[in-house]
């Protein structure tokens, strides 16, 4: 987060990086005699197989409460061809399932950092491609550290089948994928917010690029009270808009490689805007730039950049 080109001010953090962020070095864990110990005691009992293939798999569980499960209904979304090969979502859209299949409450393993009696919680709005590696390496850093986390599927909620396809990364709308991951998001918070598993006082929500958009528009509806802060990664302008106004601290992150999809290798993510068309609301968010700059009003306008409504957030105060 060292060496921005762009820093700004009143936002903890929020700046633009010369350089690509470089991940934290991995601690190597030594089993040491302990570890050998308590293998040795399990491997003597009748349960060792079982004992053993949980730690095998990190003591990290996906935790649903069954009591509470909202399947999708059946007059779900649907997708509606805008020109060949490229869509946008339309009709009513899911709420957050806890009981859904791709669903994935990580709780720290036994022998990650211990950061209280119960761990933070980071909730994490996946990217426009759906949950993919990096989502995956988020959740095995986390729990690594101590904190549990909240990943899930905003377009199999939906009803969209679409592993192993480039669906929804070449053929669908930006605002169509934010909508999606937003309503899911927004459900997730509050289905978080009750958990007895948790510090509910101490949770944390990501985005990745669509993800990050979602995260941005996060920051103005959750509960200071719940949410430390957010963490927006590579938002785009296209979409459901930012907010007027933000209620926790907000991290916007831009690296180095932030430049896909644009017209020229400096055609830069926090620079780049975007016509007012391409943007339409979500449903329950904050007001925010698309009052003014969407689909349904002043289509033909140009929107903000992420830096620039930024700087308007300092601005405010």
């Amino acid at each position: 987060m060292r060496n921005c080109s762009v820093r700004l001010r009143n936002v903890p953090g929020l700046c633009v990086p010369e350089r690509e962020i470089q991940p934290p070095t991995e601690a190597v864990l030594n089993p040491g005699p302990r570890m050998f110990m308590l293998w040795r005691f399990w491997r003597d009992q009748a349960c060792w197989r079982w004992v053993w293939a949980v730690l095998c798999l990190g003591l990290s569980s996906a935790v649903g409460a069954q009591t509470d499960c909202r399947p999708a209904p059946p007059d779900v979304a649907q997708m509606v061809e805008i020109r060949p090969g490229f869509h946008r979502v339309v009709g009513p859209l899911a709420v957050f399932d806890p009981c859904h299949r791709s669903v994935q409450l990580s709780m720290p393993s036994f022998w990650a950092d211990k950061l209280g009696e119960k761990p933070p919680l980071m909730i994490i709005a996946h990217g426009g491609g759906g949950p993919g590696a990096a989502e995956m390496e988020m959740v095995r850093r986390m729990n690594a550290r101590g904190v549990a986390t909240l990943l899930y599927d905003a377009y199999e909620m939906n009803g969209f089948a679409y592993r192993g396809t480039m669906r929804f990364v070449t053929g669908v709308t930006n605002e169509s994928r934010q909508r999606m991951i937003f309503k899911a998001t927004l459900g997730a918070y509050h289905w978080a917010r009750q958990h007895p598993r948790i510090d509910t006082q101490r949770m944390f929500i990501h985005g990745l690029s669509n993800g990050g958009s979602v995260a941005l528009n996060m920051a103005a509806v959750v509960d200071p009270a719940h949410v430390r802060a957010v963490f927006a990664e590579g938002a785009p302008s296209a979409g459901i808009g930012m907010p007027d106004q933000i209620r926790v601290p907000l991290f916007m992150v831009f690296g180095k490689l932030d430049n896909y999809g644009g017209r020229a290798e400096n055609d830069w993510m926090h620079l780049r805007t975007d016509p007012c068309v391409v943007n339409q609301a979500a449903e329950d968010a904050a007001p925010g730039t698309t009052q003014h700059c969407s689909l349904q009003s002043n289509p033909g306008a140009q929107g903000l950049s992420p830096h620039d409504w930024g700087q308007q957030r300092i601005a405010q105060g």
